[in-house]
């Protein structure tokens, strides 16, 4: 029956991984039996391995940040959501993950949104946080206020360009791909642009067109040159503490 057909299948990714020790798709396949047998935490464990040791293979990341958000971390939820936005940004997930990246900074800059039972709470083990995670709260809520009316795609894409200068300035101890990529977006003019596709497109499609009308040199400019210069993670990337 259906235990032994996991018990086969988990034996075949088993075999797999051995041979094949650096395979991001192996561990996500490995995560996603985890999680049908309703273990989440060993499925959590198989992605984050994918993330380490393949870390250009998409769909640990699409995982992880599904999973984060649904505990309310918002931080490695918002992080993962965009880098799997750039590593796979035209499949059918792109829309969820978008959607997902949003409301991410939503609950970051307003947590009482979220107001989660308690008792989930006081059962969930205090993870110690990673001097990153800490140093990347404590940077991006400094820049929350310019969010106060609300989030819009100018106010985000302030947000995140005032963050990304005071990173640049006060934090190169943290070295991570994604914020090397989003500067070298702001050095060559097309932070905007950028943000317009990850959040523009989704707030407000109508606006989003409006936008490409109104800037379409800029547009196809910088869509060329995020497609000659595409986001690479590398193994030495932050990672989550759980």
């Amino acid at each position: 029956g259906a235990l032994n057909k996991y018990k086969n299948a988990r034996k075949i990714l088993q075999r797999g991984i051995e041979k094949y020790p650096n395979s991001g798709l192996l561990y996500h396949n490995q995560g996603n039996l985890m999680l049908r047998e309703k273990k989440e935490k060993h499925a959590v464990q198989s992605w984050k391995k994918g993330v380490e040791l393949e870390p250009s293979f998409a769909l640990n990341y699409y995982q992880l940040a599904k999973y984060f958000h649904q505990e309310s971390n918002s931080l490695w939820a918002l992080l993962y959501a965009e880098i799997y936005l750039n590593l796979d940004p035209y499949s059918q997930r792109t829309a969820e993950m978008k959607k997902l990246l949003l409301e991410s900074y939503q609950l970051f800059i307003r947590p009482s949104i979220a107001t989660l039972p308690a008792f989930k709470e006081k059962n969930k083990k205090q993870v110690k946080e990673t001097p990153f995670e800490s140093t990347f709260k404590k940077a991006l809520l400094e820049h929350t206020p310019v969010t106060m009316n609300g989030i819009n795609i100018e106010s985000i894409t302030m947000l995140r360009t005032r963050f990304l200068i005071s990173w640049q300035n006060h934090h190169q101890e943290f070295p991570f791909t994604l914020l090397n990529f989003q500067n070298n977006l702001l050095q060559n003019g097309y932070f905007e642009a950028y943000n317009q596709w990850l959040f523009g497109s989704y707030i407000d499609s109508q606006g989003f067109g409006n936008w490409i009308k109104k800037h379409q040199q800029l547009h196809s400019e910088s869509e060329s040159w995020f497609k000659n210069n595409p986001l690479q993670p590398a193994t030495f990337d932050p990672q989550p503490s759980y």
